[in-house]
């Protein structure tokens, strides 16, 4: 491989290892509801700030079924724009439902055949 093109393949592997995705899953039998996101703000390539979300935020009653940290196709951009000097994230909560959902049930053409309401 010519100097140039490892050049620009270490420059893609540097620039992919900051990327992550975390999830936590707080009941994985919940019904997944209404999805909330929100951006994070950090700096210097995410070395600085902190922050707390607030679950309640977003569930009133408490209901969470998974929180999910990471970055997106936005928080990227703004990331490269400012090389680095302000590094948002995002934060993404979906709350539980009541615990009843829609099951849908289609056939081989993908037309409605059945629609019935299930409990977990």
């Amino acid at each position: 491989m010519k100097r140039p093109g490892r050049a620009a393949l270490l420059a893609v592997l540097l620039c992919g290892a900051g990327c992550y995705k975390a999830t936590f899953i707080r009941d994985p039998n919940a019904v997944k509801g209404i999805e909330y996101d929100r951006w994070l703000n950090y700096w210097f390539w995410g070395l600085m700030n902190e922050q707390n979300i607030n679950v309640r935020e977003f569930c009133s009653d408490g209901r969470v079924a998974q929180v999910v940290t990471g970055g997106n196709f936005g928080t990227g951009v703004a990331h490269l724009l400012t090389l680095g000097i302000y590094s948002p994230r995002k934060v993404y909560v979906t709350c539980a439902t009541n615990g009843r959902a829609l099951q849908l049930e289609l056939d081989s053409e993908g037309k409605l055949v059945a629609l019935a309401e299930v409990t977990p």
